[in-house]
């Protein structure tokens, strides 16, 4: 049971525009933001805060603040996660 669960929030996650969460809300497509943020996190045109700030700005304008504040909540905690990940794999591999 926890197998399938994992692999339906696996499949999820992979499969959105917006990484483990709603490409829409009430409609109005805000998967175009979260692909931009991507492509920013991507090629590296802006730091990861200014591209976190422009995702929150993007989904504020299409949808309300609070959805934006979530967003943009989740992108920094997961993006602390990643790097943190990131920095203890590469300790590890040093040893």
């Amino acid at each position: 049971m926890i197998q399938r669960a994992k692999k339906k929030f696996k499949a999820f996650c992979s499969t959105k525009a917006c990484t483990c969460f709603i490409d829409s809300w009430f409609g109005t497509n805000i998967g175009e933001c979260c692909k931009a943020h991507d492509y920013e996190y991507e090629i590296q045109v802006h730091s990861k805060e200014v591209a976190d700030l422009r995702l929150f700005k993007c989904i504020r304008a299409k949808t309300n603040v609070v959805l934006a504040g979530v967003m943009w909540s989740g992108v920094r905690a997961g993006g602390y996660i990643t790097s943190w990940n990131r920095i203890k794999k590469e300790r590890e591999n040093v040893k």
